[in-house]
């Protein structure tokens, strides 16, 4: 499935995770290229895998072969992982940087995009999950927060410098691993938007997770109940959500 796509009002374009393979079916040939296509897309400004996993790296190699690609980040310390992802990239052509906490990138001029974890010596041994970069959208007073997979040990980590966020992409499909009440009471977001496949083998969202947003009256929307979420923003606020399945 498509993770994140945002389109700035300049038209720049980032793409967050690509989803993944799904027995012969690969994400990026069946809906990420098809759905950049049909938008219009002529280019893509950055592209962000947030750690080397199928079901959020597998549908990005059809972008990087089919789109001129500004920028393309991946966390450090997975370098076996992303190998054919890096052959792709190298011989295109394309610009590529291992990422870390501190970069930030300005799309327009009150658009920035942050990468807030990992630290440049975060060790990789904790897993790729745990490596997810991290990513906050700043709209002027609007912002959105892109979790990848992160699991307790980064979300303890990042606690003491967890600000409030508009939007909280929540981590790990929702899984009961990422569901710490401190972390989430930090961020108090006013909308939570969990992406995961139905009736995934999992059991995300976990029933904890759901119960605590029921609790606290935040909205979530998820991709197994609502299909594409769309949010639109002026950067003053969130002024719109659209679902395709109502």
């Amino acid at each position: 499935m498509l993770r994140n796509y945002i389109k700035t009002p300049n038209d720049r374009v980032v793409l967050i995770d690509g989803g993944g393979v799904s027995g012969s079916h690969n994400y990026g040939d069946l809906v990420v290229v098809p759905f950049l296509k049909h938008l219009g897309v002529k280019n893509v400004d950055v592209v962000i895998n947030t750690h080397p996993h199928d079901d959020h790296l597998a549908g990005l190699n059809l972008v990087l072969k089919q789109y001129p690609v500004g920028l393309t980040l991946i966390p450090a310390g997975f370098e076996e992982e992303y190998e054919g992802f890096l052959d792709i990239i190298e011989n295109r052509g394309l610009n590529y940087s291992y990422s870390k906490e501190g970069q930030s990138i300005g799309l327009d001029s009150d658009i920035q995009l942050n990468i807030l974890h990992p630290p440049g010596d975060y060790p990789a041994s904790l897993g790729a999950n745990n490596n997810s970069l991290v990513a906050e959208l700043i709209y002027n007073d609007v912002s959105l927060l892109f979790t990848g997979d992160i699991e307790m040990e980064t979300i303890n980590h990042m606690l003491p410098y967890t600000t409030q966020s508009h939007v909280l992409k929540f981590p790990h499909h929702g899984s009961s691993y990422s569901f710490n009440t401190e972390y989430l009471a930090k961020v108090d977001p006013e909308i939570v938007v969990i992406q995961v496949g139905e009736n995934n083998s999992f059991g995300h969202p976990g029933k904890n997770v759901l119960e605590y947003f029921e609790d606290v009256g935040i909205p979530v929307y998820r991709n197994d109940l609502h299909g594409a979420i769309t949010i639109y923003s002026t950067g003053k606020k969130i002024n719109k959500v659209e679902t395709v399945i109502k």
